[in-house]
């Protein structure tokens, strides 16, 4: 669902959308049969802001009042009020040059257009003889030859031809390419008994793209391809979007990090990493932050920190538990609710919402959980 958030990141998307509304069989592996009941609301003081209503997708249009109990939504209209929040929230990210090198996976900020036509000059696409077509079929008398990366100084005269390789620029006088398969040479002659048309086995100029016409559109993701188009053109740099940074906040008393020896009531940070891996593959820029403790206090300083980050991901403390901390300390940060609970199976206690001008995602502590819900 992260993916969601991120399909829509600034005016061009800096990851494609994730995926379309699921099929009949998906959604039935989805959704549970019938909605649990709700869990008592909770925040500063016993309160924490809810949405009153919810119409479809038109998550903007809600209101929010204090400890109000919401259904939970389903996977389809969880995924529209994603959409919907941050298609209203979105702004320019900014732009940067980056080497091309660099450039494979990032999201194209400003068209790229061709610097001169392409080909710059009418090419051979076989290997064989440049002729006059008017002089075939017949036996022609063997100036020269001319290969890729070079020129043909000469011009062709009537009964003539010039050996050319497969790139090779056209010689002036010529105007088709007879393929060395179909002539037979003797000495300083070539036989053709076929007749050839104008233009055949001729790349003509700027047959490819003429000089200025716009080959990669902005908000374009670049893939390979387009990484030998933009040196193609002599793109040496190339204007992209800045990746977003995504915080990363695992949450729980018994987490240890990696290089720690957990005890037997403790266990291993993995899903920040296994959060990292799916951040970085969908385009953005991991920021994984230390573990926060179970306490309002803690877990209050590190969600600021993750403020400042252009998303924040938290990982546990989302539940009903006596020490899932994160909502009510959310709340305190001025935080709308768009969703606490989704349909799904697994990862079903899924936050959504918006806290100091950033959107934020609280998932389920199972690492499982935490997986499914961020794709």
């Amino acid at each position: 669902m992260m993916k969601m958030c991120a399909a829509l990141w600034g005016s061009q998307s800096w990851l494609q959308p994730a995926f379309s509304r699921p099929s009949a069989e998906h959604e039935g592996s989805l959704m549970t049969p019938e909605p649990p009941e709700r869990r008592p609301q909770r925040g500063p003081q016993g309160k924490i802001a809810r949405p009153t209503s919810f119409s479809g997708g038109t998550a903007a249009n809600r209101r929010f009042q204090d400890n109000v109990s919401v259904p939970p939504l389903t996977f389809i209209d969880a995924r529209e009020t994603v959409l919907g929040m941050v298609r209203q929230g979105r702004t320019l990210p900014a732009i940067e040059a980056i080497p091309l090198a660099d450039a494979c996976g990032r999201v194209l900020a400003a068209d790229a257009a061709a610097d001169r036509d392409s080909p710059a000059l009418a090419r051979s696409v076989r290997d064989g003889y440049a002729v006059r077509s008017i002089d075939l079929p017949g036996q022609l008398e063997i100036i020269g030859e001319v290969r890729a990366g070079e020129r043909f100084a000469g011009e062709l005269a009537a009964g003539q031809a010039v050996e050319i390789m497969t790139g090779a620029p056209i010689p002036s006088g010529a105007d088709a390419v007879v393929m060395i398969e179909h002539t037979r040479r003797e000495g300083s002659r070539v036989e053709i008994h076929g007749a050839a048309e104008a233009g055949q086995f001729i790349n003509p100029r700027g047959c490819e793209a003429a000089a200025h016409d716009v080959l990669l559109s902005a908000g374009k993701r670049l893939d390979y391809t387009d990484i030998a188009l933009l040196a193609a053109i002599g793109q040496a740099r190339v204007k992209v979007y800045r990746r977003p940074v995504v915080a990363i906040l695992p949450t729980g008393d018994e987490i240890v990090e990696v290089h720690e020896v957990p005890q037997d009531f403790q266990i291993r940070n993995s899903n920040a990493w296994s959060l990292a891996a799916q951040v970085a593959r969908a385009g953005g820029m991991p920021d994984m932050l230390p573990v926060a403790r179970d306490t309002v206090e803690h877990t209050r300083a590190a969600i600021a920190r993750g403020l400042q980050a252009d998303l924040l991901l938290l990982s546990g403390g989302v539940s009903a538990g006596k020490y899932d901390v994160v909502e009510p300390v959310l709340a305190g940060f001025g935080a709308e609710f768009y969703f606490d609970r989704v349909l799904i199976q697994p990862g079903q206690p899924v936050v959504f919402g918006r806290a100091s001008g950033k959107f934020f995602f609280g998932l389920p502590g199972n690492p499982y959980s935490t997986m499914v819900t961020f794709e």
